[in-house]
């Protein structure tokens, strides 16, 4: 039934999310690749529990609208789109892979938002996971 929700994709994908508990690590990643080519959806991926960290990659958030619609939410003057953007933010900074959270730092820092924004935290601690990781493999 998940397979099919996710294939049919929009609205009735996100019916996915009370599976979710129940969902091998696969189908909850296509249910996050899913969210975030659908932008009207984004703010779904908060709702995803128990989903692996660390795997997301930069193709997964750059091939949807998920990345220009974070760009757009930064850079605009709605306070209430703002925080939302935040709180994804945070959700993909525990998902996403060192490289992709670097990357994703840098792209919405370049769309207006401070540098030390706290929503960013996540993101910074995963790419900083990373380079320590390969500072001690060396």
């Amino acid at each position: 039934m998940a397979d099919m929700l996710v294939t049919e994709g929009g609205k009735p994908a996100l019916f996915v999310l009370h599976l979710v508990p129940r969902l091998d690590g696969r189908r909850k990643r296509a249910l996050v690749r899913l969210i975030l080519k659908q932008a009207n959806y984004l703010s779904a991926i908060n709702l995803a529990e128990g989903i692996d960290a660390g795997w997301l990659e930069w193709d997964d958030l750059s091939n949807g609208s998920a990345l220009p619609a974070l760009r757009s939410a930064v850079a605009g003057n709605d306070e209430a789109v703002r925080r939302g953007a935040d709180d994804i933010l945070e959700t993909i900074g525990y998902l996403a892979t060192a490289t992709t959270a670097a990357k994703l730092i840098d792209e919405v820092v370049a769309a207006g938002m401070p540098p030390a924004a706290p929503s960013l935290s996540v993101l910074r601690l995963n790419a900083a996971l990373a380079e320590h990781q390969s500072r001690t493999d060396t």
